[in-house]
């Protein structure tokens, strides 16, 4: 996913896109407890690249507006 896109999402989708990938990630983590079992899987880890560039994108938009 291109973050220059991700960029351009509104603030209010972004917060609920990283609340739903949240919960996806809590989903994924009750279905199986085993850590070491879901760091091998792919989708697990791509969700979790997920949630980390919308945390940063939403992060880099804040503290644009703060001026820093």
């Amino acid at each position: 996913m291109n973050e220059t896109l991700l960029y351009q999402v509104d603030d209010d989708n972004l917060d609920r896109l990283l609340d739903a990938v949240g919960e996806i990630i809590c989903d994924m983590n009750a279905a199986e407890p085993n850590k070491e079992v879901r760091y091998k899987d792919e989708t697990y880890i791509a969700v979790l690249k997920l949630n980390s560039m919308i945390f940063e994108t939403i992060k880099r938009k804040f503290l644009e507006k703060e001026g820093k």
